[in-house]
């Protein structure tokens, strides 16, 4: 390498940095929300397909489709940076006797750690047939109160019932309706499958009893309704507390695909496919929950928009409006992370603002805290 090439390997570097620092406001999958009109709430994607972990034994169909763009003016940010780096490669495989570099700028910062049984702020699925599936996961609980009577709990993750839950749609329904009041009804030309339904008992389990308690029901619907477009994941009606899941919820897309092959460094397995679809299922039900929330108690939420800009949201689409800033928050809060240098970096890899972090802590999660 010779010296011209060394300014040119600065820029680079440059704007690499630069892609990384933008790649957390972008979108990817459940990063993305569409408010369905003025009286409903959703999270939407422009991907699709393959079924939710463990309702079949074949591998997990990749399809390509419509890639979702998101914020205008940060893609064609994005757009710019990439076809500046791509002029920069071809300046310096020039000057290094025609070697092909390529560097990608991908729109998305989503790192989904790999499933082991032992992980903290995970845990995993995995499926033996059609019919039957095994989880396992850690959790440990602690609580400390003060003389202003105030306490945190800190859990490892989603506390499970292994061992002890029904293994049928149906026991199922009457497990979680007697344990946590919330109706698990067929929609909208779907059903709950039995993995589908343990994924969201799962989830009820680990949140706090004020948030759940904010939710009546959840459907597992089919297509997008027709006020919403096809990319659709979930909505809530305002001013309902029921919340309902479209069957994208539930799909592999290309979009996501691609997060896992990067963060990765290589193909995903089918059993790290089935995690990240079981995690993104149960996000976006967290995330819908969080508009029953705000259906439930107006004035926390208008204590929300009075504190926060919705430009500095963890997500791109949190930056649209308040209630989907709110309930990004909240998703990305549920996925857990660690603190770190005065900010919150979640496990879905988008970094959050202690302020927001504390907010949700102390006036949705009572204390409850997710590492």
């Amino acid at each position: 390498m010779n010296r011209r090439t060394i300014p040119g390997l600065f820029l680079v570097l440059f704007f690499l940095a630069f892609a990384i620092a933008g790649s957390a406001q972008s979108e990817s999958y459940l990063d993305t929300i569409y408010q369905a009109g003025n009286q409903g709430l959703a999270a939407t994607t422009d991907e699709e397909t393959v079924n939710y972990a463990g309702e079949g034994e074949q591998d997990p169909e990749i399809v390509d489709v419509p890639d979702q763009k998101g914020i205008p003016a940060q893609q064609e940010a994005l757009n710019r940076l990439q076809n500046v780096v791509n002029s920069i490669m071809r300046i310096l495989a020039g000057k290094m006797c025609g070697t092909r570099i390529v560097i990608v700028v991908i729109p998305c910062e989503k790192i989904v750690p790999k499933p082991t049984g032992t992980s903290t702020g995970t845990s995993t699925s995995t499926s033996t047939s059609a019919s039957t599936s095994t989880s396992t996961g850690t959790s440990t609980s602690t609580s400390t109160s003060t003389s202003t009577s105030t306490s945190t709990s800190t859990s490892t993750g989603p506390s499970t019932g292994t061992g002890t839950l029904p293994n049928d749609v149906e026991g199922m329904r009457r497990y979680i309706q007697q344990k946590y009041k919330i109706a698990c009804s067929d929609g909208d030309r779907a059903t709950w499958s039995i993995n589908q339904i343990k994924a969201a008992e799962e989830a009820f389990a680990s949140l706090p009893a004020f948030f759940r308690d904010a939710t009546q029901q959840v459907y597992r619907d089919g297509p997008a309704p027709s006020f919403a477009p096809p990319s659709v994941l979930g909505y809530v009606i305002v001013p309902q507390r029921k919340v309902h899941l479209m069957d994208l919820s539930t799909k592999m897309t290309q979009g996501l695909y691609n997060s896992l092959s990067a963060a990765y460094g290589r193909p995903p397995t089918k059993e790290e496919q089935m995690y990240a679809l079981k995690r993104n299922f149960q996000g976006t039900m967290v995330h819908e929950m969080t508009h029953c929330f705000q259906n439930t108690y107006p004035q926390i939420y208008a204590q929300w928009k009075r504190t926060f800009d919705c430009a500095s949201s963890p997500t791109g689409y949190g930056k649209t409006q308040p209630a989907e800033d709110m309930a990004e928050s909240v998703r990305v809060y549920w996925l857990g992370g660690s603190i770190r240098n005065g900010k919150f970096y979640s496990n879905s890899g988008n970094v959050m603002d202690l302020k927001r972090y504390e907010f949700i802590k102390t006036y949705l999660m009572k204390g409850k805290e997710f590492h």
